[in-house]
């Protein structure tokens, strides 16, 4: 659900096992047989089950609470064993703007800053998600190598 990222939608269209399609968010319903729904800086008001990557966007789930935004945050650490952060180093990573959020203890933080998490592992009542707290235009994160393999991880 987008209105428009290049990135993203090349390296999804790059992945064999992909179909992709894109939905203006004011097209969405919610349901589906989908493997993965990708929200681009936008959120739906429910979630059913199924598997989500939020960019830009909370979760509209129990504990997930917007606290305002961070200026330039600071890579601090990273889960380098998880599996959707395989391969990945994010030393020098920029982001100009994150969201700063509150988020329920069910959820891992898996790429910290100076500011809170920027990525986030979540899995409850049938909802596997993972939520990247930018917008990948606020970074640099498309241009590094880390960014081809989390999309791919996150797909599979």
């Amino acid at each position: 659900m987008t209105k428009g990222k290049y990135f993203l939608e090349r390296l999804l269209n790059l992945e064999k096992q992909a179909d992709l399609f894109s939905v203006d968010p004011k097209d969405y319903k919610a349901g589906g047989d989908w493997s993965l729904v990708v929200f681009d800086r936008w959120a739906p008001e429910a979630l059913g089950p199924g598997r989500y990557l939020f960019v830009g966007a909370l979760p509209p789930m129990e504990g997930f609470k917007a606290l305002g935004t961070a200026e330039h945050p600071m890579v601090l650490d990273w889960k380098r064993g998880h599996p959707l952060l395989r391969f990945a180093n994010f030393n020098g990573l920029q982001i100009r703007k994150s969201l700063r959020m509150e988020h329920p203890d069910w959820a891992v933080p898996l790429l910290e800053s100076s500011e809170g998490p920027l990525v986030v592992s979540a899995e409850r009542r049938g909802v596997k998600l993972a939520l990247v707290a930018f917008d990948l235009f606020e970074s640099d994160w498309p241009f590094r190598l880390s960014f081809p393999g989390f999309v791919s991880n996150a797909v599979r």
